[in-house]
């Protein structure tokens, strides 16, 4: 475990052996997409996703359109080891966030905190069911989508018409079908 600064800090749980684990979180004001920060994963192809919407309220029925959306990517073979690397996008306000990272520990987190490390209200999670991508999308191809497509689009925070349920539905009719997002966005129609 390193230092806490003023942009770095680590996160530290106790496992069921007793060993405490930690994970390092830097954060980063972005201007583009982190073409530069990712580049050993660009080329790799996205294998699945998540979505967790998270409930408002304990006692609103899971069929209520009160919460919010995230969603995580899932790289294959990415880590050292072999492991998972795990991309969380969540539109927040007028920002989208961004956490990433290898192997279980960064997964469990991402799942239990914001990316400003707020803890999140796990209790009221509903998971939708991981889909996996049938077409090939690489994180190249996916963070140009975001540099352009959605950089172009983007709108002030609404929360009836932009907001983050929008913006993860968005997102996941591009990884879907790309070719057809991509058409649609630079206008051709055939």
């Amino acid at each position: 475990r390193g230092w806490d600064t003023s942009d770095t800090c680590y996160f530290g749980r106790m496992t069921k052996r007793g060993t405490k684990r930690y994970i390092k979180c830097a954060w980063k004001d972005l201007d583009e997409a982190p073409f530069s920060l990712l580049w050993s994963y660009l080329d790799m192809p996205i294998a699945a996703f998540t979505e967790v919407n998270e409930k408002w309220f304990a006692w609103q029925p899971n069929s209520a359109i009160t919460y919010h959306a995230f969603t995580i990517l899932e790289i294959e073979n990415a880590g050292w080891l072999g492991q998972t690397m795990y991309l969380l996008l969540e539109r927040c306000n007028n920002n989208l966030q961004m956490l990433f990272g290898s192997g279980e520990e960064v997964h469990l987190f991402m799942q239990q905190f914001y990316a400003n490390g707020r803890a999140r209200n796990v209790e009221q999670f509903l998971y939708q069911p991981r889909q996996r991508l049938n077409k090939v999308v690489t994180l190249r191809q996916f963070l140009e989508w975001l540099d352009n497509v959605v950089a172009r689009e983007w709108q002030p925070y609404n929360l009836l018409a932009e907001n983050c349920q929008h913006f993860v539905a968005d997102m996941q009719r591009f990884l879907l079908n790309p070719r057809l997002v991509w058409k649609k966005s630079s206008g051709q129609t055939s």
